[in-house]
């Protein structure tokens, strides 16, 4: 429980944290917003850090918060400092993704879900991502195909990748193939 003691650490008194955690699992505590609701008027986010340098996820927790007052270039070199500490943590990966995409920093988001396959291996999910931000913003169709087609490959029962990948076809391929799109592997 990487969060929870982290916040006792930084805020100093764990006998009351204990009492106000008491019931909530880590996973509950990954969400940002109870983070924040819970420790976000106690905890020194710099204090954290300062305390943990170490600690992947002190820079991952003031990044969330960087992130929710919209200081994204502050997020993003918290998260890249997150992944660089602890690169088995696959969330930070997608956090430094998902900023770089809102930063319009395509390249950088793209090249983020390359080494979380090569981490931690195939997924539908970072496909899916790939072939939206090749197909809406970088208008290469044929590379958000093919990222579609990896993100069906490995779950064929997920109906968004092939009603993403239809609307592909529809919009900016050829759509005469625009059945087929919605369909089975193209």
């Amino acid at each position: 429980m990487k969060t929870i003691n982290l916040a006792v650490d930084c805020m100093g008194s764990e006998t009351s944290l204990n009492e106000i955690l008491e019931g909530i699992n880590e996973s509950a505590l990954r969400n940002e917003n109870l983070f924040f609701t819970l420790f976000g008027k106690s905890v020194d986010l710099n204090k954290m850090v300062e305390l943990k340098p170490e600690n992947g996820e002190s820079y991952y927790l003031r990044g969330v918060f960087y992130e929710m007052e919209e200081e994204l270039e502050l997020a993003l070199a918290d998260y890249q400092k997150a992944v660089e500490l602890d690169p088995q943590e696959s969330e930070f990966y997608f956090r430094v993704a998902f900023v770089s995409y809102d930063l319009e920093r395509f390249d950088v988001a793209l090249s983020t879900y390359i080494q979380y396959i090569k981490q931690f291996g195939e997924d539908d999910s970072v496909y899916h991502n790939m072939a939206l931000i090749y197909q809406n913003d970088l208008e290469d169709y044929e590379k958000a195909l093919e990222y579609y087609n990896k993100a069906i490959e490995i779950d064929p029962n997920e109906t968004l990748f092939y009603t993403n990948r239809g609307l592909l076809f529809y919009n900016a391929l050829d759509k005469k193939d625009v059945v087929m799109g919605f369909g089975h592997r193209v």
